[in-house]
C-alpha cells in the first residue's frame, strides 16, 4: 500500500517546510493542493506560467525526496460560483480551460492523477446539474488520459454527489472517472 500526506494539512507552514514535514513523517508521496485563496500556489496562477511553477515546486519536492501523489485543484473557494457544472456556458468554459492547464501542470510534476470537485446542485434540478457535470468531467477524463493521468472527483458535503447513490450515478455517466474518497463527507450526511 502506498500512502501520501497532503501539503495542505499544514496551512500555517510555508510550503517548503510543509513538504519537509511530510517527508519527516515518513511519507514518500505528497498530495499537492491548489486551492483558490487557501494554498501557496493557487489554481488561478497556473495558467500564467506552468514552467515557472514547476521550477518552483520541483526543487522543493526534490529536496524533500517526495513525489507528487495527486494534484487536487479547487478553482474557487466558492463551490457554486466556479462550479464545473455551472448553468452558464461561459463559466463552464472558463473552469474547463483552467483545469486543462492544471492537467498540464500535473503531468509536468509527474503526478499520476488530478482531483477536481464534481459540481453542485443548481436550481434547474439534479438531472440537469448531473448531466452538465458528467459532460464536463468526460471531457477532462479524456484529456487526462491523453496525458497519462487519471481524473478523480471528491464527493463532498454540499456537492452534487454528497451521497453514495449520487456518486454511483455520476460514475455511471462518466466512464473512466475515479474517486478521491474522504469517507467523512458521507458519514456526516448519515451514511454508514
Amino acid at each position: 500500500m502506498k500512502l501520501s500526506c497532503a501539503d495542505y494539512t499544514f496551512p500555517s507552514l510555508p510550503h517548503a517546510q510543509a513538504l519537509r514535514l511530510v517527508a519527516m513523517l515518513g511519507f514518500a508521496g505528497v498530495d499537492v493542493g491548489l486551492f483558490a485563496g487557501r494554498s501557496e500556489i493557487g489554481p488561478a496562477t497556473v495558467p500564467s506560467d506552468v514552467p515557472a511553477i514547476v521550477s518552483t515546486l520541483r526543487p522543493a519536492l526534490d529536496e524533500s525526496g517526495l513525489s507528487v501523489a495527486d494534484l487536487f485543484v479547487q478553482v474557487s473557494g466558492d463551490f457554486t460560483r466556479q462550479a464545473i457544472n455551472h448553468p452558464t456556458a461561459s463559466v463552464r468554459t472558463r473552469v474547463h480551460d483552467q483545469l486543462m492547464v492544471n492537467l498540464d501542470l500535473a503531468a509536468e510534476l509527474g503526478a499520476p492523477g488530478m482531483t477536481v470537485l464534481p459540481g453542485v446542485l443548481f436550481p434547474d434540478g439534479w438531472n440537469a446539474s448531473l448531466e452538465r457535470s458528467a459532460q464536463a468531467l468526460t471531457s477532462l477524463v479524456h484529456a487526462a488520459r491523453e496525458r497519462g493521468l487519471v481524473l478523480s472527483v471528491e464527493p463532498h458535503v454540499e456537492s452534487l454527489i454528497e451521497t453514495v447513490a449520487a456518486t454511483e450515478e455520476l460514475l455511471a455517466r462518466t466512464p473512466g472517472l475515479a474517486l478521491t474518497l474522504e469517507h467523512a463527507h458521507f458519514i456526516r450526511g448519515g451514511e454508514p
